[in-house]
């Protein structure tokens, strides 16, 4: 009795040995092609929701600028540049970096001066600025044309309202530049 019952076992074993081999090897298949491939795939859907998402933002700004208003604004530009002075304080020098912004239809929300730096110094500003792109255009050649010297530092740009309205926000500063080493 007990013999027949360990051979019926085991022929039983022998039998369900093939779907076993067939499960282990498709499993095998699954863990080591198809769910990594899963992933690639999933990765590039991704990316391409990213893409598709920054040409929306393109486009609707595409639909919105008017190479007429960019030209316009441009020559508002070059009358606008000759009547600004190099600033000679801090003061003015604020004065005039709103002036700038709003000669070319950008909106100032924040203007804070920052403390002279006493090793290099540097005197600035920390601003956030609203407008649009070809508004932001104009305000920084007027302002690279009006003041030679000045840069930026730490500028973030963000899109707003599908791409619609742009927000900058940094540091404008102005006197001796130095290089990073020296600092």
């Amino acid at each position: 009795m007990e013999l027949e019952k360990k051979t019926i076992f085991w022929n039983r074993c022998r039998k369900s040995a093939r779907p076993v081999g067939i499960f282990l090897a498709l499993f095998l298949l699954w863990s080591g092609v198809l769910f990594p491939l899963g992933r690639k795939i999933q990765e590039g859907c991704r990316q391409q929701q990213q893409i598709q998402q920054q040409l929306q933002i393109l486009a609707a700004f595409a639909r919105q600028w008017d190479p007429q208003e960019a030209q316009e604004a441009a020559r508002q530009l070059a009358g606008n540049g000759k009547e600004l002075e190099a600033p000679q304080s801090r003061e003015h020098w604020l004065e005039a970096l709103a002036r700038t912004a709003d000669c070319s239809q950008i909106r100032c929300l924040r203007l804070l001066p920052l403390d002279k730096n006493g090793k290099t110094g540097e005197i600035g500003a920390e601003v956030v600025l609203e407008g649009s792109y070809p508004s932001f255009l104009a305000f920084f050649q007027q302002w690279e044309a009006a003041f030679p010297g000045t840069w930026t530092r730490e500028g973030r740009l963000e899109s707003r309202e599908m791409g619609k309205t742009l927000v900058f926000q940094g540091k404008f500063l102005s006197g001796p530049m130095k290089s990073s080493k020296s600092r």
